[in-house]
């Protein structure tokens, strides 16, 4: 399947004119999509990790899966995100404090 091809138009478009944080039903959606999905593996990989605790270092990889998330550095390269410079791997509690502490 092509990158989007599982969202529907508006979305994509919504997302795709984002430059900052985009609504939840929208990131809901798009965390839904194989793209996302694909995503969230190379960067597991790549990272191996949560970059803040460590937590997943175990070679169990569907549990890496279960146990860690993506963080979007920023959101400007919709569907083109590069594993290096867009994204990281936290686990859920990282990330969750990180967004906590960023609230505004």
């Amino acid at each position: 399947m092509a990158m989007g091809q599982d969202l529907d138009r508006q979305v994509m478009l919504r997302l795709m004119a984002c430059k900052n944080k985009p609504e939840a039903k929208d990131r809901r959606k798009y965390e839904s999509t194989a793209w996302f999905k694909g995503l969230k593996e190379s960067a597991i990989k790549y990272f191996g990790c949560c970059v803040l605790c460590e937590a997943g270092r175990t070679s169990d990889f569907e549990m890496k899966l279960k146990k860690l998330t993506i963080h979007h550095r920023n959101y400007r390269h919709w569907f083109d995100e590069s594993v290096a410079t867009d994204v990281t791997v936290l686990c859920h509690r990282c990330h969750s404090s990180y967004h906590r502490g960023h609230r505004r």
